[in-house]
């Protein structure tokens, strides 16, 4: 059955979406396969492996004939193809641009985020943001907060200092950049009050000091890789992480309803496993994975948030095992974390 002209606007918008600065610059995966080609020409066949598009249509034809005329692409004479007519920005930081924005009902629809912005000035991209994994019906669960990216600095200020509402709701808006460095700042001190009651406890200026400094966490970019439709059972995990052995080690690996995340120890490592699956699709037991993609943007940004807060948590727990073995086998009553301060006690020696 042919596709409705509702379908078809829904398409356009998706595939303009795709291609505008604001996406592509960010979607590593759509902006290589443009790259591979001197005149930046993708196979349609492609797009029609993205979900959103997938689900209207995975026939070539049909796509090519909905976006025939879509301002800022241009479809190949064959209908096989498509590219855009404008060549590649050389920079793009939309950071100074883009605002954050809190106090939407969860359920609002991404259409009517974008109406509501409009009214502040030429709108990119809004992101609802989402909390991580899905629920038990396949869904995200989203947030009551947004990030919306404007076409103008000058806009994006407007919007803040709008005094935006949303149903009588006050919002709270600031810019992006700015909601990083708090949410930065909140994890930093709770670990820096940690450290604090730590060096009170110990009261050991020279034990402190002699304490290896730990490595700061840096995770690399550009290095994540999601499979989707990955098959169940136990340690599924374990299973993906050895399938993909063959082309490079993960660093991590997390599967959950489904789907699952590696991260690699480098961009090049993470790109040869999207090849090597688009070319010769990788088998999870008797598995076929549905696809194989880069996380990109906002959910690489999640990832690596959630990686790097394992980490401290894995480092948190050593530390305190290291702790608890510095107490002696004394068989004093002495109190406190350190075997020294267990004095009275008569200690064995092994």
């Amino acid at each position: 059955m042919p596709i409705t002209e509702e379908q078809v606007k829904g398409l356009q918008k998706q595939i303009g979406f795709y291609f505008s600065n604001s996406n592509i610059m960010e979607d590593k995966f759509l902006l290589g396969q443009v790259k591979s080609n001197e005149e930046g020409w993708v196979d349609l066949s492609v797009l029609c492996t993205f979900n959103n598009v997938k689900k209207i249509t995975t026939d070539v034809a049909e796509l090519a004939q909905a976006l025939k005329g879509v301002e800022g692409l241009v479809v190949s004479e064959e209908n096989t193809k498509v590219r855009r007519t404008e060549c590649l920005p050389k920079e793009w930081n939309p950071l100074p641009r883009t605002i954050y924005a809190k106090g939407f009902p969860t359920d609002v629809s991404l259409d009517v985020l974008e109406e509501f912005f409009a009214k502040q000035g030429k709108v990119y991209k809004v992101n609802r943001r989402a909390y991580p994994g899905k629920d038990a019906n396949g869904n995200r669960k989203y947030k009551e907060s947004v990030h919306v990216e404007f076409s103008t600095e000058e806009e994006a200020k407007k919007a803040v200092e709008a005094g935006l509402e949303y149903n009588d709701v006050k919002l709270v808006v600031m810019f992006k950049e700015q909601h990083d460095k708090e949410n930065a700042d909140r994890r930093k001190k709770p670990e820096a009050e940690a450290g604090d009651k730590r060096k009170r406890e110990e009261g050991d200026e020279e034990v402190e000091a002699k304490k290896p400094k730990q490595e700061p966490i840096v995770l690399p970019k550009d290095a994540s890789v999601i499979f989707t439709k990955i098959g169940e059972g136990e340690q599924r995990w374990k299973v993906v992480k050895t399938a993909v052995a063959e082309v490079a080690t993960a660093r991590f690996c997390v599967a959950e309803e489904g789907t699952a995340k590696l991260m690699f120890n480098t961009a090049e490592e993470a790109s040869k496993v999207v090849a090597k699956h688009a070319e010769t699709p990788f088998k999870f037991d008797d598995v076929t994975p549905e696809s194989c993609a880069l996380i990109a943007g906002e959910d690489e940004e999640k990832f690596r948030e959630a990686m790097t807060t394992q980490i401290e948590q894995l480092r948190s727990m050593q530390d305190k095992q290291k702790g608890g073995k510095k107490g002696g086998k004394g068989k004093g009553k002495g109190k406190g974390r350190k075997g020294g301060k267990g004095g009275k006690g008569k200690g064995k020696k092994n």
